[in-house]
């Protein structure tokens, strides 16, 4: 039976629903529309600037420590985590030829975004901050966007510090060979006569070597000449070329990182040298080549030393900086020593293990 009265109460509590609705998908459709109109409507944001930054792009300028950067550097902004950026760097730190930050905060400002990140790679803290600027009022503004990055490093490992080379009780450099050769009589004569031969050599052009690898990932090196008092490195004239000499650790080896860009000035230093070798047996990392150098950390020191393989690609260097060597020696022991050093390469070659460092203490 048709029930007007219930009718009538069935309209009003839909009435009521409708009413309780209208505000609801009004503010509802006013909030979606602030949404759209921050995150892909007609006010940009962040992610209107993401892309690669580099030297050549003009409407996409990076910038490094405020400075113009080399032409092979780049810096990506992308999308990340969530609402976050991902941020990579291509060929800027020595450390890896990319590395990427992907939980990176892009904070508003008046004029701008900034953002701030770190990452460990092996021993190194590499941390970013900086800003995005140039994002336009509106999506159809075509205004060049600046990326203004800093990047730096922060070693953490024992080697950090300066290190002075160790001279003996008898004068010389402390220089050791732990050589297993196959031949038992050269693997007592080898550490016994080339060590302290090699480490006399050093004592007739220097009294002191210093060794400094810094926090902040730069390595460097000091000698006083025999006969003077002044500490003395790299050579004026070749230090802005140069630069600094970066260098980064992994496990048991440091590295020292050298950009590409330098190996033809090596090249013309190293003059009458056969360097190629070596060079070629470098680690490939992007704008840098990166030398291993194998560390072993003691109470008393640290110990650097290359292996065989690298013995081998250096033989060409270390060889002729030896010749005449006998002749400075007393005939007896020039008749041990010499023979030795003519055979090195094929000694090296047939060992089971060649290895020639030195000794740093504090």
């Amino acid at each position: 039976m048709f029930n007007l009265k219930k009718m009538i109460m069935k309209k009003n509590f839909l009435l009521y629903l409708l009413v309780m609705a209208l505000p609801i998908t009004f503010f509802s459709a006013c909030g979606d529309n602030d949404d759209d109109k921050d995150n892909g409507g007609t006010t940009p944001t962040w992610k209107d600037g993401v892309g690669a930054y580099k030297k050549e792009t003009a409407s996409a300028i990076l910038k490094i420590d405020g400075a113009e950067p080399e032409s092979t550097k780049s810096v990506t902004l992308a999308a990340g985590t969530g609402d976050n950026a991902k941020i990579t760097l291509t060929n800027i730190v020595p450390d890896d030829a990319t590395v990427e930050f992907d939980n990176v905060e892009m904070k508003k400002t008046e004029a701008n975004y900034t953002f701030s990140s770190e990452k460990t790679v092996g021993t190194t803290t590499i941390s970013i901050s900086g800003t995005l600027s140039g994002i336009p009022a509106t999506k159809e503004a075509a205004v060049a966007k600046t990326l203004d990055i800093k990047v730096t490093r922060k070693i953490d490992s024992p080697i950090v510090g300066t290190w002075k080379l160790n001279f003996t009780e008898t004068g010389g450099g402390d220089v050791f060979f732990d050589v297993i050769t196959g031949d038992p009589a050269n693997d007592v004569l080898i550490p016994q006569l080339l060590g302290p031969a090699f480490g006399g050599m050093l004592a007739q052009k220097v009294t002191a070597v210093t060794a400094s690898f810094t926090e902040a990932g730069i390595f460097d090196v000091t000698w006083v000449n025999l006969g003077e008092t002044e500490s003395t490195g790299m050579p004026p004239t070749v230090k802005p070329m140069v630069g600094d000499i970066m260098y980064f650790v992994s496990e048991d080896q440091a590295f020292l990182a050298l950009k590409k860009t330098l190996i033809p000035v090596l090249q013309v230093l190293a003059e009458g040298f056969d360097i190629e070798s070596l060079l070629a047996s470098m680690i490939d990392k992007g704008d840098y080549v990166a030398l291993p150098i194998n560390i072993t950390i003691a109470p008393a020191g640290v110990s650097f030393y290359l292996e065989k393989e690298m013995i081998l690609k250096a033989l060409p260097i270390i060889v002729p900086m030896f010749a005449g060597l006998g002749e400075q020696m007393p005939p007896e022991l020039a008749a041990q020593i010499v023979p030795l050093l003519e055979n090195l390469p094929e000694i090296v070659t047939n060992s089971e293990k060649f290895n020639v460092g030195m000794n740093f203490i504090k």
